[in-house]
């Protein structure tokens, strides 16, 4: 099994730490930059890949993610290799424009409306 990309904003890694310590405990490997990049590593090349090689591509959204160049670019990656997408909520935001098609007609996880352990499960 390959691994889950983790694209999200570092102002929200609190959430994200413990969403991906609770993929891992269910079997679902993970790719998450803070953890995977090592010194010297060319970290756009290195997050260009691990999209690519990825099973699939999780974007954890908020107001801060939403405003990310970074993150949308990491989407924009995704969309180009056709990863699956998996949407989760973490915070109630507006979409930019060009994040909004490529999650168009996606089923969002939605961690904003219910409790945790439930929106991990609909996930």
């Amino acid at each position: 099994m390959g691994h889950i990309f983790v694209s999200y904003s570092r102002k929200d890694s609190e959430f994200v730490d413990r969403l991906i310590e609770a993929l891992e405990k269910f079997g679902f490997p993970t790719w998450q930059d803070v953890n995977a990049i090592g010194g010297g590593e060319v970290w756009k090349g290195a997050i260009s890949k691990a999209v690519r090689e990825s099973d699939a591509f999780l974007i954890v959204l908020s107001p801060q993610s939403a405003n990310s160049e970074n993150v949308s670019k990491e989407l924009a990656v995704a969309t180009k290799h056709a990863r699956r997408i998996l949407p989760v909520m973490y915070q109630a935001c507006k979409i930019p424009d060009k994040m909004e098609y490529d999650l168009a007609e996606l089923q969002w996880a939605d961690f904003h409306e219910l409790p945790f352990d439930e929106a991990l499960g609909g996930l």
